[in-house]
């Protein structure tokens, strides 16, 4: 139906060259040899790091972030996170969030948690790692959606599909009954109710809408299915069954 007003692709700038799809979400890293660093181990790394990361070389500052990865102490999740908020380069910034999700547990999750609360809106693709990470960090049903509920509908762009596309893996991985609402409302084909609406959001918005839902639409009918056992075809349908049925999916 839309598929004709939505030929035209938006072009969307990115300071560094991108390796993968923009809509892939970040697969789950196989894992690298991780070491557990002692204290005094922490210290001489991390002297060597903080002298590194303030390079004005993109390659030795991915080198330094990399190096920290491939230990694991509490000590390291404060100098990755503020990689994370910090750095100028998108690619270092992924690496760092990448690189909590393999920390110790209670601090990371904590770290990760923190950082996805704050003003990170501007680089979507780095929340998208985020959301990996916390989703192998033992994430809790309802209690940790809170922190993340917001983000996959606030704006639809290409640099935010890796985003939505993690939150949808989380989603089906953990069987998130909270996000049933927004698995429902993204189901169908975008569209304005009501076309002659003044109020309605403007071409664009619905261009960069669609563009999204085609790349993730199949992720969210996985996601119902995991969530409901259900296959739906229509938000209306899922809105019917949801009706009848929502009391006893609470109950699992």
């Amino acid at each position: 139906m839309l598929a004709a007003l939505f030929a035209v692709v938006l072009g969307v700038q990115d300071p560094e060259p991108k390796s993968q799809d923009p809509a892939t979400p970040p697969a789950q890293p196989v894992a690298p040899s991780i070491e557990d660093w002692d204290d005094p181990r922490v210290k001489s790394e991390l002297k060597d790091f903080t002298a590194k990361i303030k390079s004005n070389v993109l390659k030795e500052r991915l080198e330094a972030v990399g190096k920290l990865a491939s230990g694991r102490n509490a000590k390291l999740v404060p100098p990755l996170a503020t990689v994370v908020t910090r750095d100028r380069a998108l690619t270092v910034r992924k690496a760092a969030a990448e690189a909590l999700g393999n920390q110790p547990q209670r601090e990371a999750k904590a770290a990760v948690l923190r950082l996805l609360g704050t003003d990170l809106h501007e680089v979507p693709e780095v929340q998208a790692v985020l959301v990996s990470a916390l989703s192998r960090l033992g994430y809790q049903r309802k209690r940790d959606w809170e922190t993340i509920s917001g983000l996959f509908e606030r704006d639809y762009g290409e640099n935010r599909m890796a985003l939505q596309r993690a939150i949808l893996a989380l989603v089906k991985e953990h069987r998130e009954l909270e996000a049933i609402d927004l698995l429902v409302r993204n189901l169908g084909e975008p569209a304005p109710e009501n076309v002659d609406d003044a109020s309605n959001p403007p071409a664009e918005y619905w261009e960069r809408r669609w563009k999204s839902w085609q790349s993730w639409r199949a992720d969210v009918k996985e996601a119902l299915l995991a969530l409901t056992g259900q296959q739906f075809s229509t938000a209306k349908e899922a809105r019917d069954w949801l009706r009848e049925n929502r009391a006893k999916l609470e109950k699992r």
